[in-house]
Order: C-alpha cells, then structure tokens, then sequence
C-alpha cells in the first residue's frame, strides 16, 4: 500500500514479538503535500506500516478492526530521522491479533499503538 514510502533496514522476530528499523524515502510524494517546507510522517502512515509490517513478519495478510490507543508524541521529520525502529508484541485470541506498537529511535518515543488486526478476506 505504501509502495517506496520506507524501506526496511533489519529485522528481528520472536514468536510474539519483532523489531523492525525502518529508513524513510524522503523523495516519496506524500512528504510533498505533508507538509511541502516541512515534511513529516503522516500518522495514518505509521498505523498503515504497523499492518504491513505485522503482515510481513507473520506472512499473513492483515487489517486493522480496531485501534484501541493511539498516542502521536512526536513528530517524525523524514530529513532527519535516519532509522526508526517498530517494536511490536502481539498476541492471537478468538478476537483477533492484539498487537502493541512503539515507535522510536534511542531515547525518543514517536508513537505508541495499541491495534486489533484479523486476517483479511480481501
């Protein structure tokens, strides 16, 4: 869905949980009508790759059927952010994949992101 928007720089998975550092394509036209003189990370971007990235990591195709919490603590600038990690928990029950996402780099908390997802029937 967000085709060239990021790319993935490493990645780690456990049984219930991964760590993916991500690397922004700051030349992606998204960044040029959000915002054109100050790009930054769309939050409806950062939930869209935490489905990618959960689809990618458990190798089933996912959505969102509920975000339980959502928190946007900083601004993501694209320019400047370098590598940014997605560390996600998550556990499966009869109401779908509860998933926990932090977003961060070092000692900066982006966003936290708590999201239902069940396997997609499209």
């Amino acid at each position: 869905m967000l085709e060239n928007f990021y790319s993935i720089i490493k990645q780690e998975v456990g049984s219930e949980s991964a760590s993916v550092q991500v690397r922004f394509n700051v030349a992606h036209p998204i960044f040029q009508g959000h915002f054109p003189a100050m790009p930054v990370v769309p939050g409806a971007c950062m939930v869209q790759m935490v489905s990618e990235l959960m689809s990618s990591v458990l190798q089933k195709k996912l959505q969102v059927v509920a975000v339980r919490n959502i928190k946007f603590l900083q601004l993501i600038y694209p320019e400047t952010a370098g590598d940014v990690t997605f560390s996600m928990t998550w556990t499966e029950a009869a109401g779908g994949i509860a998933t926990q996402c932090l977003v961060h780099k070092e000692d900066t908390t982006y966003a936290i992101m708590k999201v239902i997802f069940s396997e997609s029937v499209f």
